[in-house]
């Protein structure tokens, strides 16, 4: 049996337990003991090996390649049995790290935004910390999946050139389709299905007999864009049987962090009201409305309420940000769903792609979620299994600091203290808090 830091920690609280499963074990025939402080062996417990690597990155005063590569040497096996990879943006040449780049496209008002910022990137791993590093020997080479994410205006926009061969989309097109690029619809439709959870309510399926306007838009879209090739099956009932299903399986999941992203968003605007500009009152009021909402407050989501605070002059938040300057209540609420979207939508990188190892690049024509995906850049990515965190060292420095009671920060299971409800009770906080949301601008001049 293998005895860590962690279970030290655990004999001072709690040694009777501790005591009971060394004798579980020597029960079991486990009679040797082996003492490991750190988890150079594979062998190390997972989660108190996974989370001793992720705060020893924290402690890097310089989260350089060449930094952070030197700093795990001595942990490649355990990375590679947990699939643990760290991905940055390229900084300088480092030889135990894989270098990548994706080309950047902008074409007049459209523009491809990989979610976390890096079009130039460094991937260290265990495979990487092995090689030779010699200049003129390849001991690993790592091909990239990556894919355009069409949101709902890419999408409606290819499809109106494919239809009336319209030359003000011609280029973007060409260029996003060129070398046979990798295209998903997946932003394109998380949308389609918040609409549908807000126009027919949690029990709402993804239904190609939909008679709604925008199910039929976005039905008659995907059609378009088959017909074009941009997709691999080749029968179109095929592929659109294809969506329904795997939509269908997932839509609790979207509609979870859809409606949290608009709690998110309701209690940083009603912060922002309440406090004025004091970082501090509005960083803990927001924590604490998503900590009542039994949602979790994900690294993109702190990284964001961080810019709204320092910045809420900020291209992104610029048609929202005044509850005081509201005339018109319903023009209003259609752009604070439209914001609320684009945060969701940034969060699908770790919901969905990560998941599936895929790096994405968000195609888009809305300037401010292209320039907020660009100002929210993580310092690091820490990935294990299909988990990603994305690292920000500031962020992390003051959750220790100013907004501790909101965190775990003493467990190797979780690094974050973690809730979430079930879709019904996030919908339920949803309209909960859009109809106090609204109460409180209607009020405001009471």
């Amino acid at each position: 049996m293998m005895f860590t830091q962690y279970d030290a920690e655990r004999f001072k609280n709690d040694p009777l337990g501790v005591f009971e499963e060394f004798k579980q074990a020597i029960n079991a025939g486990d009679t040797q003991l082996i003492l490991a402080k750190e988890p150079v062996q594979d062998s190390y417990p997972k989660d108190e090996g996974i989370f001793f690597i992720y705060n020893k990155l924290l402690e890097l005063e310089n989260p350089s390649s060449e930094n952070i590569s030197n700093s795990l040497l001595d942990y490649t096996d355990f990375m590679k049995k947990h699939k643990i990879q760290i991905i940055k943006e390229f900084d300088t040449k480092c030889s135990l790290a894989y270098k990548g780049e994706i080309p950047h496209i902008k074409v007049e008002s459209f523009e491809t935004q990989p979610f976390y910022g890096f079009n130039k990137f460094h991937i260290i791993n265990g495979e990487t910390l092995n090689r030779n590093s010699k200049p003129d020997t390849i001991s690993y080479i790592k091909g990239i999946d990556f894919t355009y994410a069409l949101d709902s205006n890419a999408a409606s926009f290819f499809a109106r050139y494919c239809t009336n061969n319209n030359d003000s989309y011609k280029s973007l097109y060409n260029e996003i389709i060129a070398d046979e690029n990798n295209i998903d619809i997946a932003p394109y439709i998380f949308e389609i299905v918040m609409h549908g959870l807000r126009d027919f309510g949690i029990n709402y399926k993804l239904n190609k007999k939909n008679k709604n306007e925008t199910q039929v838009a976005f039905f008659y879209t995907l059609k378009v864009l088959h017909k074009e090739g941009l997709f691999k099956e080749k029968k179109e009932k095929v592929f659109i049987n294809s969506i329904i299903k795997q939509t269908n399986r997932v839509i609790e999941y979207y509609g979870t962090f859809g409606f949290t992203a608009h709690i998110f968003l309701f209690s940083m605007l009603e912060a922002r009201y309440k406090f004025g500009k004091s970082p501090n009152k509005i960083q803990d009021y927001v924590y604490s409305e998503m900590r009542k909402a039994k949602a979790p407050i994900e690294n993109r989501l702190k990284a964001i309420l961080y810019l709204f605070t320092e910045n809420p002059g900020h291209s992104f938040f610029k048609k929202v940000k005044d509850i005081q300057d509201v005339k018109n209540l319903n023009k209003y609420m259609k752009e604070v769903d439209n914001t609320a979207r684009d945060i969701a939508l940034s969060l699908l990188e770790k919901y969905m792609y990560g998941k599936l190892d895929i790096y994405p690049f968000m195609a888009t024509d809305d300037a401010g979620l292209i320039k907020m995906l660009q100002d929210t850049k993580p310092d690091y990515i820490f990935k294990y299994d299909v988990m990603e965190i994305p690292v920000h060292k500031k962020i992390n420095k003051d959750m220790g600091k100013k907004h501790l009671k909101f965190f775990e920060t003493s467990s190797p299971k979780n690094g974050v203290f973690f809730q979430d409800g079930s879709l019904k009770e996030v919908m339920d906080t949803y309209k909960n808090k859009k109809d106090n949301f609204m109460s409180l601008i209607m009020d405001k001049d009471k």
